[in-house]
């Protein structure tokens, strides 16, 4: 099944994931609802959407990833280039520490080993950009990806 198929067969994934940033996401209440869908429609369709359940299916995080060839080409929305070196996290919005660090390593499994990954921190509107290396060691700790603390 492509992603493309994915998208349009499975439209309450769309709507639940929708529904989850707009009660756990202020920013997203800004975009509107109709804004807010066509993104993430479109990330669906690209691959590029990651959504995060416990384990009794409640849902739990929701993430948007994209390739492009510099941070600054994330300026647009839709830019999307697969040979890009930089992973930009759209968004990435979980109730809990470890869906949250699930949201990173689903986009890093998806988009593979990029030099580096760039990022906004609500409300802050600049971007932030690291060395996939630097992210790792500084994020993604071995304490998280298995639980510890």
């Amino acid at each position: 099944m492509s992603n493309d198929s994915m998208a349009t067969q499975h439209p309450e994934s769309i709507r639940e994931a929708a529904w989850f940033l707009w009660r756990n996401f202020a920013w997203t209440k800004e975009l509107g609802r109709d804004l807010l869908r066509n993104w993430l429609r479109w990330h669906a369709c690209e691959g590029s959407l990651a959504i995060i359940r416990d384990d009794d299916g409640t849902l739990c995080g929701v993430g948007m990833a994209r390739p492009v060839m510099d941070s600054e080409d994330a300026e647009d929305c839709y830019a999307f280039d697969p040979e890009g070196k930089v992973l930009f996290v759209d968004l990435a919005v979980a109730t809990n520490r470890q869906a949250f660090t699930m949201l990173f390593l689903v986009m890093l499994h998806r988009f593979g080993q990029r030099p580096m990954i760039a990022f906004r921190r609500y409300p802050d509107t600049d971007i932030r950009t690291y060395s996939l290396e630097r992210f790792r060691r500084n994020f993604l700790r071995r304490e998280m990806v298995y639980g510890r603390r």
